[in-house]
């Protein structure tokens, strides 16, 4: 990584932690640090309850901090149960998320 991309994700952090709080943040590291994260392996490896890591991966979602994709295991379009659903980060976004929160402060 370069170090403009350094400074840019330990900003991020700091914005993370200042409005979410340590939980988020903790969050937010791990599914940067492996790309593509499953919730249950998400809620295991961060150690926080999973009620819990739920609602604070969802207020980091809501905010577009993290991003969900949906990988299908069928192609028919009515399976919702057969899919799986990763947690990933999109940098450029959460830049821009962050400019956002900056600007309503």
């Amino acid at each position: 990584k370069t170090l403009i991309e350094e400074i840019t994700c330990a900003a991020v952090e700091r914005i993370i932690l200042e409005k979410f709080g340590s939980k988020s943040m903790r969050i937010f590291r791990y599914i940067r640090e492996k790309k593509y994260v499953e919730e249950n392996l998400l809620q295991q490896f961060v150690m926080i309850p999973s009620k819990e890591a739920k609602l604070l991966t969802y207020q980091l979602m809501e905010k577009n901090f993290v991003s969900l994709q949906e990988l299908r295991k069928s192609l028919a379009p009515n399976a919702p149960a057969k899919g799986i659903y990763l947690y990933y980060i999109n940098m450029n976004q959460v830049v821009r998320s962050c400019l956002q929160v900056c600007l309503e402060s």
